[in-house]
């Protein structure tokens, strides 16, 4: 009965896998995974064979190179033989979504949130990406919508005038990886200072998370006073990474 070999990494290229004297071989195919974080320029990810008494029998890399600073997970072939229409998996850069207010940097006013309310945050400032993977919101629709299937990281950051008291911004949304509308550890409000006495302390909440298209966002606050509080600063941030087939399941989690 054959077996597949796997080797678990890192490893520092150039990596070498050995047969023992007992052991035969059929190579039906070879897939790699490259790390090129600290590479000085593009590369080719390389598989070679060699004979017992150190021949070069094959040689086989991709057409196309990988950038300097990408990855690559690579397929060599059945047969070794590069594919015409094979290509190289390189890290792509996220599609990147922004909504923001901001008194600093725009001169937006405060967003008030009356006492003991929750309400939606509001973005005066939007950027959006070009493709129209992500869009909205607008003034009126609370919603981030996602129109293709991704992997995301989500980031919400919050600043409310310097005062102590319970409060948290929030993100919501339909879960695939994370369960949504969770209340992180820093949204307790405890402090409106920070222990050095001048810095202002943010409340934030960070997702990693994937979504199918169609999928939702919203970003809300929730001041826990009995007295009317201003939100002075919020960003919202998204870095989505598109996946074709993407079905919403989570690899290994019980469906």
């Amino acid at each position: 009965m054959s077996v597949p070999i796997t080797r678990d990494g890192p490893y520092v290229a150039p990596y070498a896998y050995q047969l023992a004297a007992s052991e035969s071989w059929e190579a039906l195919t070879i897939s790699a995974t490259f790390d090129g974080t600290s590479a000085s320029g593009s590369f080719y990810p390389c598989c070679s064979i060699y004979t017992q008494d150190g021949k070069l029998v094959s040689r086989d890399f991709p057409s196309a190179s990988v950038a300097a600073g990408a990855s690559a997970e690579v397929t060599y072939h059945p047969f070794l033989r590069t594919s015409t229409s094979g290509s190289v998996s390189t890290g792509a850069a996220p599609n990147v979504a922004t909504f923001y207010r901001s008194a600093q940097v725009k001169g937006d006013p405060p967003q008030t949130v009356a006492g003991g309310s929750t309400d939606n945050l509001t973005w005066p400032n939007v950027a959006l990406p070009s493709d129209g993977s992500i869009t909205g919101p607008v003034i009126g629709d609370a919603f981030v919508s996602f129109n293709v299937d991704c992997i995301t990281l989500e980031y919400l950051f919050v600043q409310w005038e310097s005062a102590t008291f319970p409060r948290a911004g929030v993100l919501g949304t339909q879960s695939r990886i994370i369960n949504a509308d969770q209340y992180a550890f820093d949204n307790n409000g405890a402090v409106g200072i920070a222990s050095d006495g001048t810095s202002v302390v943010w409340s934030s909440q960070n997702h990693p998370n994937a979504h199918v298209s169609t999928d939702l966002l919203h970003a809300y606050v929730t001041n826990g006073d009995s007295s009317s509080h201003d939100v002075e600063e919020a960003w919202l941030v998204i870095y989505a990474w598109p996946i074709t087939g993407y079905n919403g399941a989570i690899p290994g989690w019980p469906q």
